[in-house]
């Protein structure tokens, strides 16, 4: 999914902003919907785009972590569970500690423009999809928001595709 948006995303930052992605070589799966996914991705690119007015630097990293278990409902306490965490960080103003504590409150806002249900949405996405979401930031410091979701298993590296009569042609109707 973040290599199809790549050029989506750079088209949304300014030329002084640079952006830099990286990500394993192979295939990260996440259990997350892709349009949720792209919601997430590209709303937390346009917050770092907007604390960088004056350019920064945007990085993107994709990996996969490995998060202990703190409950004892479906695996053993202390076994660790896989996780593919999206972390996003940017050169920006930052933020302080009380605009942190708001931050995911719907219609709470900071630019004067904004309606302040964006990252109201990120939230509510990534914990639908049992997913964490963290964020550091520091005034003048930038910002770092990590958000993991659980990682899902593809048989034998083997990804599930649609069969081609199922495909899209371009001459559907949609009702």
């Amino acid at each position: 999914v973040l290599a199809d948006l790549q050029s989506a995303i750079k088209s949304l930052l300014p030329a002084q902003i640079d952006l830099a992605i990286h990500a394993d070589e192979s295939p990260i799966y996440a259990e997350v919907d892709r349009e949720g996914l792209e919601k997430v991705l590209f709303q937390l690119v346009v917050n770092a785009r907007d604390a960088m007015p004056n350019g920064g630097r945007l990085t993107i990293d994709v990996k996969t972590i490995e998060v202990p278990v703190k409950s004892a409902r479906t695996t053993q306490v202390g076994a660790a569970v896989p996780q593919v965490e999206i972390t996003i960080s940017d050169t920006g103003t930052g933020m302080n500690l009380d605009t942190q504590a708001h931050m995911f409150e719907p219609l709470f806002s900071t630019k004067e423009m904004n309606i302040g249900l964006g990252l109201t949405a990120v939230f509510r996405i990534v914990k639908q999809h049992g997913g964490r979401l963290g964020v550091e930031s520091r005034p003048g410091q930038g910002t770092v928001v990590r958000v993991s979701f659980p990682a899902a298993s593809v048989p034998d590296g083997q990804e599930d595709s649609l069969p081609k009569s199922m495909l899209a042609r371009g001459g559907e109707t949609i009702l």
